[in-house]
């Protein structure tokens, strides 16, 4: 399931729409929780995941030139508690790329029995991530929580615009080759 709406309990602006709006934002995350949990329950031997990211859209500058961009900002931290403990989702796909997702700590909220897959690997440009860097990270990430509740991903699809050039081929069968060589130093096999 993808939910980037959750990280609008991160990003100061959304969070001061709230308030404009005269909403609580801790109340809306509560509440937004509970629907997520309501949402995948009565569902035996089907193991959901919830993608949480801030926005992947790529748009065109002036020059022509693609660029990434994002909807929100904001680390996971203030809700990691009340998010990652509390969703029932067996999966949690995380944007973990780049320096607004924050640090690994968040991680040691996650449910016990819960998989925290890390979307290490970029969607946002065309350099393939080094393995040995990949490891690194989830090396970091296993510090908060077990490595066998540690998988890798990308950070986003690969496809997240209309009408805007996205990666090429070459780049995205990198990326995939980065995530396997590192899955199998990590874990030993895929």
């Amino acid at each position: 399931m993808d939910a980037p709406g959750f990280t609008a309990y991160v990003d100061k602006v959304s969070l001061d729409r709230m308030k404009a709006r005269g909403e609580d934002p801790q109340q809306n995350l509560d509440r937004a929780i509970r629907a997520e949990n309501a949402v995948i329950e009565g569902f035996p031997g089907v193991t959901f995941g919830l993608h949480i990211c801030r926005g992947n859209p790529r748009g065109v500058d002036s020059s022509g030139k693609v660029q990434a961009q994002w909807h929100r900002e904001g680390h996971y931290d203030s809700i990691a508690e009340k998010l990652f403990g509390g969703l029932k989702h067996q999966r949690l796909l995380l944007e973990y790329d780049s320096e607004r997702a924050g640090s690994f700590e968040a991680l040691r909220f996650v449910r016990k029995g819960t998989v925290a897959v890390l979307g290490v690997v970029t969607t946002k440009s065309e350099e393939i991530e080094q393995v040995d860097a990949t490891k690194r990270r989830v090396e970091m990430a296993a510090k908060y929580l077990p490595v066998e509740q540690l998988a890798v991903s990308p950070q986003c699809g690969f496809s997240s615009g209309i009408g805007v050039p996205q990666l090429s081929e070459d780049a995205e069968w990198g990326k995939f080759e980065t995530l396997i060589k590192t899955a199998e130093a990590v874990w030993g096999h895929v």
